[in-house]
């Protein structure tokens, strides 16, 4: 909201903390928060693509960095949201943001990028508990 409210071509970002410290504000965490926001929306944009033309989250060549995509989204969901249906948050996100693709093949296999999403968010979830001091 606040945002609207402030003129980007005239300030820089420093600019705008300091608006938001006079609205009462703490502009680190809320631009944190925004931060996640726009990359889970992202990754899981690029994963939807990645996986609907057969590329699979893996260890090895550029198949890794889907895996470090979907790591990534993760971990913003697990920091800054309280979800406990994994499952329904990504086909209720996957399906919001095909709303506006044109491409058939991109909405026609929610499904499927669910469960292989799901399956790497159990995997993501077992390497946490092996190593926690990575995922902080």
């Amino acid at each position: 909201m606040y945002s609207s409210l402030f003129d980007f071509e005239k300030n820089d970002i420093k600019s705008f903390e300091e608006f938001l410290k006079e609205k009462g504000i703490d502009p680190k965490n809320n631009i944190e928060i925004m931060r996640a926001i726009y990359s889970i929306s992202n990754h899981i944009r690029s994963s939807n693509i990645a996986i609907s033309v057969g590329a699979l989250p893996s260890n090895i060549g550029g198949n890794y960095n889907l895996r470090l995509i979907a790591r990534r989204m993760f971990y913003f969901i697990d920091k800054y949201f309280e979800i406990n249906d994994i499952e329904d948050f990504l086909r209720k996100l996957l399906i919001k943001i095909s709303e506006d693709w044109y491409e058939e093949k991109l909405k026609g296999n929610i499904n499927e990028i669910v469960d292989i999403l799901k399956y790497e968010y159990e995997k993501y979830c077992r390497s946490k508990e092996k190593c926690p001091k990575n995922f902080k």
